[in-house]
């Protein structure tokens, strides 16, 4: 089966009423077996080419694709710079790519200004990469392995920060090692 038509099934086997529970709550669907992420390549906004997949830093990284349009988008990035904070910079790293339109990379840099972000942020104005993951609902994330396996995935607003989510990661960083 062709990776793509293979993760949009995936991703629309995760029920939206089931997962986006709000702030307040946080839980994300395991892969069992974890499914190979596609191969993916992006300069952030400082700067630095981030790759997903196949040839990715040798790390964890929650994938994250949202919109400043986005409410509950804009809603959670606060609480993933929390748990960035609470995780080890050398073994875990969010990654956060925003599918605003192409001419909208200055509406994209000023939110990241304003909200003082300083995890991974990139922009995908022709939102290539998150249909190429089958992100059609925001935000929709994705937890990947040092190996750049799919363990797990969530659509609609989560407590990244929360300590139940801070210990997921944890968990499963323990389990995957």
């Amino acid at each position: 089966m062709h990776r793509r038509t293979f993760l949009s099934l995936i991703t629309a086997l995760v029920p939206t009423p089931l997962l986006a529970h709000g702030a307040n709550d946080f839980n994300m669907v395991d892969f069992s077996p974890p499914v190979p992420a596609p191969d993916i390549s992006i300069q952030d906004l400082a700067g630095n080419e981030r790759r997903v997949g196949s040839g990715q830093e040798q790390k964890f990284i929650l994938l994250n694709f949202w919109a400043t349009w986005c409410p509950p988008c804009v809603a959670e990035m606060p609480s993933l710079q929390m748990l960035q904070n609470n995780m080890n910079p050398d073994k875990f790293m969010v990654l956060a790519i925003s599918s605003d339109r192409p001419n909208h990379a200055d509406r994209v840099k000023k939110f990241v200004t304003d909200l003082d972000l300083k995890f991974s942020i990139a922009h995908d104005g022709d939102s290539t990469i998150s249909d190429t993951y089958g992100a059609r609902e925001f935000p929709s994330t994705y937890l990947i392995d040092p190996s750049g396996n799919i363990l797990s995935a969530a659509k609609g607003e989560r407590a990244w920060g929360s300590i139940r989510a801070i210990q997921y990661f944890l968990e499963v960083m323990r389990h995957h090692a």
